[in-house]
């Protein structure tokens, strides 16, 4: 059963007075859709995800980060969270459970910055080095690999699923994720990060063992 994927990410330094100018470089390296393009909507939590924003708003098509950081600023706040959501192209089945049939789509996802003192409460330890700066909320894990667990018992299902068209879809979809990883790396003063599931998956050694790398 597909799973939803997240990229949680810690900047050494980050505080109140830079958590958004973090934020804007962190969406500065996004590969944004070039079939959807701009920033989608904006939302500012209070306190804690559970919380109702205390902003919404709907841009339209192409608008640009800027206009979401000018009024994020408005709710400037150690314990708030600030999320866009917007997309990115991936190869995906045209129909599915296809692995023959692909097609380039754009694909919705939201990049979130929390402010220190936003209880993200994900995570039962509530240790501010546990809780991530930046979180990234990539989608299903079916556009990276197959729905097939790498158990001895499947490791034939699943070596066939990454065979061919699939394999070359699920190869490309990674590497424009790691991509966006090496940038913020780049640009950013990343101190850990962590690629995982909803499920608790390392989705990052999940990976390596289906490709073998």
């Amino acid at each position: 059963m597909a799973d939803r994927v997240y990229l949680s990410l810690w900047v050494e330094g980050f505080s109140a007075d830079n958590m958004l100018a973090t934020w804007a470089k962190a969406l500065a390296e996004f590969p944004v859709s070039s079939l959807a393009p701009g920033i989608r909507e904006l939302a500012v939590y209070p306190f804690e995800w559970g919380e109702a924003p205390v902003l919404e708003h709907l841009f339209q098509e192409g608008s640009g980060v800027g206009e979401a950081l000018v009024l994020a600023a408005e709710f400037l706040h150690d314990d708030y969270a600030y999320q866009v959501e917007l997309n990115w192209d991936v190869w995906a089945p045209r129909e599915p459970g296809s692995l023959d049939q692909w097609e380039r789509v754009a694909e919705t996802v939201s990049v979130a910055c929390l402010g220190p003192k936003f209880d993200d409460l994900q995570f039962e330890d509530k240790d501010t080095e546990v809780r991530p700066h930046l979180l990234v909320d990539l989608g299903l894990d079916s556009i990276f690999l197959p729905e097939v667990e790498p158990e001895a018992e499947d490791e034939t299902l699943l070596d066939e699923a990454l065979e061919g068209v699939a394999g070359n879809c699920y190869r490309e979809n990674i590497a424009q994720l790691l991509e966006f990883i090496r940038k913020m790396e780049k640009h950013l003063p990343v101190s850990r990060r962590l690629l995982w599931s909803a499920s608790g998956e390392d989705l990052a050694e999940r990976i390596r063992m289906a490709f073998k790398q």
